[in-house]
């Protein structure tokens, strides 16, 4: 029997995989690249009936080495992006299989996806001479992309050649219903969550990820300060990103309570909405926002990335 194999390296992308429908033999690479992941895995292996089989790699390198060890059994891989050069180079190599995209957040939307200088501009016009575009699901290696909105994938990829699927829920739906869920809501964040008095005003700081670049993290840090200063009698809480795992700086002093890294905000959202009167997110164009519609009860403040 061909098998299915999905690439997995931070709890969205998990929570994404785990919504397609597949009935091939269903392989997860887990990778150690997101904050707590190895307790993650373990409670994953015990509560998940999606996977044939789970397995803990290090890095996604050694997830992608596995793949192509293994591509004689794989009939289809599941990948995060097939944007960039060591992704073009993996999935050339993947001869056989079937390969497919699925959506891991707002980059799957976003046109031109490198800040244009001359170096990279280099880089775009290489990539076009080898049939790749700009944007994740424009690579000339995979066979189709797994979004959960085709339309404004169209719409803003009007060169887009590769087959489009939807996911088989809606993201909020999928996520209260798939019984492994609770291991990405870390138990003492819950147990924080759950102490909250009720009709309370509360703001979430929603933490991004900056590749360790210090001064961009002060920069943010400053405007989310800056912002703290609107909200006062609030309850503040800070989320990392789950890349970024504890928080080291001094911004935590800013906020009420600090969260783990492994914590998804989706949950997390939905959770203190349950007993807050009011309620701000502050966020840097984070994917998890786009899931709240304005029938949410929630002031959404989009920092940017800059």
């Amino acid at each position: 029997m061909k098998k299915s194999v999905f690439i997995i390296t931070k709890p969205l992308q998990y929570i994404n995989a785990t919504n397609i429908v597949d009935g091939n033999y269903k392989i997860g690479l887990v990778t150690n690249t997101f904050h707590n992941a190895a307790t993650i895995f373990t409670e994953l292996q015990i509560k998940s009936n999606f996977w044939d089989r789970l397995i803990f790699v290090e890095t996604e390198n050694e997830a992608k080495a596995w793949v192509l060890k293994k591509q004689a059994e794989i009939g289809i891989l599941y990948t995060y992006s097939d944007y960039g050069f060591s992704n073009y180079l993996f999935l050339n190599r993947l001869r056989n299989a079937v390969k497919y995209v699925y959506e891991e957040g707002l980059g799957n939307y976003i046109p031109g996806l490198r800040k244009r200088n001359a170096i990279n501009n280099l880089f775009v016009f290489f990539n076009g001479l080898l049939g790749n575009k700009e944007f994740v699901g424009g690579s000339r290696y995979i066979d189709g992309l797994f979004v959960y909105d085709p339309n404004r994938v169209k719409a803003n990829f009007p060169l887009l050649r590769t087959q489009l699927f939807s996911f088989h829920k809606k993201f909020l739906d999928h996520l209260n219903t798939l019984p492994e869920s609770s291991a990405f809501y870390d138990k003492n964040d819950a147990a924080i969550i759950n102490k909250l008095e009720k009709n309370t005003k509360v703001l979430i700081y929603l933490g991004t990820w900056f590749h360790g670049k210090t001064e961009e993290q002060i920069f943010n840090e400053k405007k989310v300060a800056e912002k703290l200063k609107a909200f006062s009698g609030y309850t503040t809480i800070y989320k990392p990103h789950p890349h970024s795992g504890n928080p080291a700086s001094n911004i935590k002093l800013l906020f009420t309570h600090i969260l783990s890294g492994s914590t998804m905000a989706e949950m997390l959202v939905l959770s203190v909405l349950a007993s807050a009167t009011e309620m701000v997110v502050l966020h840097h164009a984070s994917s998890a926002m786009t899931n709240f519609e304005s029938n949410y009860n929630i002031v959404s403040v989009d920092l940017g990335l800059d």
